[in-house]
């Protein structure tokens, strides 16, 4: 599921309620939501005895604090409506913070790391310590970086003046900034990446031009999330671009050497098959950057499992006794009152756990 709000922070089995939050949330992605729901629907259809799981792009990114995800719009509307910052692709910032840890032999809670997915869609998120603390997308997948079709971030009185002077309405506007704009808009050729570069590497200005622009963007949020954590252990790049593209990653990285972001280029020219990952970075480079070939089909499984297991656990607790229990919990211990762990346990407790 592409947006799953304020409401979903993890993925969750499918009931009525669930598919009418996913209906209440399609205001924010009516080009996503509203399609997910069918297939939903029909999976329920073709089978009805087995459980389904939505897993929800948005949820990676409930860590975010207040600070990083709020607008600049008069509060109301974040109370009020739920204007605020979601961020996309977590799942598969997620997967690439799992695989970074692991290919750097090192704990996700002792690493901060950059994660670029660039794809059909693109987008940076700053993961510190296992969490994701700012990202670029925003209410919906067309905010942030320049993509190979969405515009990315852009003043909002550009849509005024818009609308006032080429009498757009709102389903022009939508086309315009999520399907013609992007690398396709300032090129004229293509949205796709090869394209562009080999347009880019026969002269074609604005081919060139539109490369520049969506690698410029990429580094200039790199130094922002360096900033952000105080630093950066990891660079990772994944999604089609990322994983197939040596030119975007170099670009994306010139510059950076001072934040110790140190490419080895001829690794990364050499790079011209991913199986599974490739570390690109100098051998004295301080930061590892890495390329990561995604997977984040094995983290949506993972997450299904989980979310089943979660649900079951629920359902066993509500067909129990459900009165709560008194615990008090002090700097190093959990004390509960003897009837209460023979009614938790449903036996006595032995002697020496009488305390």
């Amino acid at each position: 599921m592409v947006h799953g709000g304020a409401k979903f922070s993890s993925a969750a089995v499918i009931n009525g309620q669930v598919i009418a939050d996913i209906e209440a949330l399609a205001i924010f992605a009516p080009l996503h939501n509203p399609h997910n729901l069918e297939g939903i629907r029909e999976a329920i259809k073709s089978f009805p005895d087995v459980p389904h799981v939505a897993v929800f792009d948005t949820a990676f990114h409930q860590s975010l604090p207040t600070y990083a995800y709020l607008y600049g719009l008069p509060y109301d509307y974040y109370k009020k409506e739920g204007i605020r910052r979601y961020g996309f692709h977590g799942t598969s910032h997620r997967y690439v913070s799992l695989k970074a840890a692991q290919i750097v032999k090192r704990p996700l809670g002792e690493l901060e790391i950059i994660s670029c997915h660039l794809g059909v869609g693109a987008s940076l998120c700053a993961i510190d310590h296992g969490r994701s603390v700012d990202t670029s997308m925003g209410m919906t997948p067309s905010d942030g970086l320049i993509m190979p079709s969405r515009s990315g971030s852009i003043d909002p009185a550009v849509m005024i003046h818009l609308m006032e002077h080429y009498q757009m309405g709102p389903q022009a506007l939508l086309k315009l900034i999520n399907s013609e704009s992007g690398l396709k808009g300032i090129s004229g050729i293509s949205s796709d990446i090869q394209d562009i570069e080999a347009a880019a590497e026969s002269g074609h200005h604005r081919a060139l031009l539109a490369h520049k622009a969506f690698c410029y963007q990429m580094r200039k949020n790199i130094g922002a999330y360096v900033a952000a954590m105080g630093g950066a252990s990891v660079l990772a790049f994944t999604g089609d671009i990322g994983e197939t593209s040596s030119a975007v990653r170099s670009l994306a990285c010139q510059g950076l050497a001072y934040m110790g972001i140190k490419l080895d280029e001829e690794k990364n020219r050499n790079l011209t098959e991913l199986h599974d990952y490739a570390v690109i970075s100098a051998d004295d480079s301080p930061v590892i950057i890495i390329v990561v070939a995604n997977n984040d089909e094995r983290l949506l499984a993972w997450e299904a499992l989980r979310a089943i297991e979660r649900n079951q656990i629920t359902l066993a607790i509500k067909d129990q006794d459900a009165t709560p229990i008194p615990i008090e919990v002090s700097a190093h211990h959990v004390h509960l009152a003897q009837a209460d762990v023979e009614k938790a346990f449903r036996r006595r407790a032995p002697a020496h756990a009488r305390t």
